[in-house]
């Protein structure tokens, strides 16, 4: 088990208090065959347009407690990820004002973390917890390069 986080602003971030039991084999075995099952329908080759089936977007990602952000330079720095010479080979720019970073996060957002202790979302009746994950998209706006 994690320990809690104790972040700059003084709000405690502890996402894995009252987590439930691990799952038995059987338990384990259905679920990855559900996992397997998703991911077969992902992957089939029904769709007729490459347009987004979903319309929603943003508003999607606020309703199940997923917030985005936009930073200026890189999130990810190229030379601790060893990818500097990589870029420059290709001739592309390194310079950190050519890039962005886009992240997405299950967490709450401050506001919600002030009003209760952070760690559940509501939509419509069913009450759910954020996970904590996040996913960062380092993006080269010059270059047009997506990592």
């Amino acid at each position: 088990m994690s320990s809690p986080v104790d972040s700059d602003d003084g709000i405690r971030y502890d996402w894995f208090t009252n987590m439930p039991p691990p799952s038995d084999d059987i338990e384990w075995n259905g679920l990855v065959q559900r996992g397997e099952k998703l991911f077969q329908t992902m992957m089939e080759p029904t769709a007729t347009s490459a347009q987004s089936i979903f319309t929603d977007f943003p508003d999607v990602y606020d309703k199940w407690g997923y917030k985005t952000y936009a930073l200026d330079s890189p999130h990810v720095k190229l030379g601790h990820q060893g990818i500097t010479e990589a870029v420059e080979a290709i001739g592309a720019s390194v310079d950190e004002k050519d890039w962005e970073t886009h992240e997405v996060q299950h967490m709450p957002g401050y506001n919600q973390l002030r009003q209760g202790d952070g760690s559940t979302y509501q939509v419509g009746d069913k009450t759910y917890r954020f996970t904590g994950a996040t996913f960062s998209s380092v993006i080269n706006v010059k270059d047009g390069i997506v990592m």
